[in-house]
């Protein structure tokens, strides 16, 4: 039984080869930035947590910080996460050195602190524009400092698409603060998430100009891939024709992949015993792509309800009359669809507007 695609370690070799690269950077005391996007379940948590292992073996240390989606996180959450772990696993009178006189404007964030080192004083967390630049700078030095003494330090935030607005300015402060620290800074997120308005899309153009920074868009696992993963979990030969429909399916999503191959393998096969592909959405395809839709607005689940009748494919104006909302209405909820990545624009005799995968449409369909 296939667990995550990643069980099989296939694909993303040009993608580690790059971290790899950033880790190297770092070991010589040359920090690195690498940006990972991509959608839902195209595997860039799965990818870094691969590098984190291979980072661990050569002697790095790694931390993590996970934005929370659901709301009511305080703010510098992810930052708060990694420097509670750094903390933790450091004696008392190293955190002390390391800190240095920032240690009371780190206590401001992580009240840990103050149980380590009891002489610090408790504060608020800071609002002015002069105290929360103390606090930047000593986060900054914390962790360059922690980075000296490692063989390198890899910060590694995911979701970062829901950071607060704190995080991200102080993400954009470490990372050319981290040029020439043993530092990588590892900043996963949702394309699928992002418009013109978002708080990442600025912070994303200004990280971009950071030297030493690498962007990486994940896409779909190549046909060579999937069908590796597939022999890797089944064991056995699977017919072509089952592979070329679970790529059209999938597009390469290696959380569709191996949701579909997992009921697959547990599902009825063929006469001959071979295997079959379900026709059903499986149910963790189902809810990622449903907690993608009950984010939108009514008008927009509304719209691809309707155009999930439709089928993949999806003209304007067979859309504009299957549904009762005026054209502006209509346009908005369109551009909404678009800009969080469940339809794309397409020039097809067939349609003006296309699923970005056929599971979505499924999906809604169901």
């Amino acid at each position: 039984m296939p667990g995550t695609i990643w069980d099989a370690f296939v694909g993303r070799a040009a993608e580690l080869d790059v971290l790899d690269a950033a880790l190297a950077r770092a070991e010589s005391g040359d920090g690195a930035f690498v940006l990972i996007g991509g959608e839902p379940g195209i595997g860039k948590s799965s990818l870094v947590d691969r590098f984190a292992a291979q980072a661990r073996g050569r002697g790095a240390r790694v931390v993590w910080g996970r934005c929370w989606e659901a709301g009511g996180a305080p703010a510098y959450w992810p930052w708060v996460q990694v420097l509670r772990a750094v903390v933790r696993e450091l004696e008392p009178s190293t955190v002390r050195d390391l800190a240095g006189v920032g240690a009371e404007h780190l206590a401001q964030i992580v009240p840990d602190l103050c149980e380590v080192l009891p002489e610090l004083p408790q504060q608020a967390v800071p609002e002015s524009d002069a105290a929360r630049f103390r606090l930047f700078d000593a986060v900054a030095s914390f962790l360059r400092a922690t980075a000296a003494r490692e063989q390198a330090l890899v910060v590694a935030l995911d979701d970062v698409h829901a950071a607060d607005t704190p995080s991200l300015l102080l993400l954009e402060y470490l990372a050319r603060e981290a040029r020439d620290a043993r530092l990588v800074l590892i900043v996963g997120y949702r394309s699928t998430e992002l418009t013109r308005e978002h708080p990442l899309a600025a912070t994303l153009a200004e990280l971009t100009r950071v030297p030493n920074a690498r962007r990486l868009t994940l896409e779909g696992l190549a046909p060579g891939e999937l069908s590796e993963y597939v022999s890797r979990v089944t064991g056995a030969d699977v017919a072509r024709d089952v592979l070329a429909a679970l790529e059209a399916r999938t597009e390469g999503n290696p959380l569709f992949v191996s949701e579909l191959v997992r009921l697959m393998i547990a599902g009825p096969r063929a006469g001959n015993g071979a295997f079959r592909l379900p026709d059903e959405v499986p149910e963790g395809v189902h809810e990622a792509i449903s907690r993608r839709v009950a984010a939108l607005s009514s008008a927009c689940r509304a719209t691809l309800d309707a155009a999930a009748i439709l089928g993949r494919d999806v003209a304007f104006d067979v859309l504009r009359a299957l549904t009762d909302l005026d054209p502006e209405t209509l346009l908005t909820a369109i551009d909404e669809a678009l800009a969080a990545g469940l339809l794309v624009r397409t020039t097809s005799a067939v349609g003006d507007l296309r699923f970005s995968h056929v599971l979505v449409r499924d999906t809604l369909y169901e």
